[in-house]
């Protein structure tokens, strides 16, 4: 019986250490720096839209096209 007692006081702290342990929480990441309008623009937006408006071409054909009268 006694055996048995100690067996379960001993599982219990075993148990409640497990329990009670906290993982140590992330370092927050440094910011490296602050980003201004003129960098998001330059960085982000202004290539995209170079993207789209080079996109766009006009191909003309000479031989097709009726003389200018």
């Amino acid at each position: 019986m006694r055996v048995r007692c100690w067996a379960l006081i001993a599982s219990l702290l075993w148990i409640g250490s497990a329990c009670s342990r906290t993982e140590p929480k992330p370092a927050a990441p440094e910011l490296l720096r602050t980003a201004t309008i003129k960098d998001i623009m330059d960085s982000m937006v202004d290539p995209r839209g170079d993207f789209m408006f080079e996109s766009i071409q006009q191909i003309s054909n000479f031989r097709t096209r009726p003389p200018w009268r």
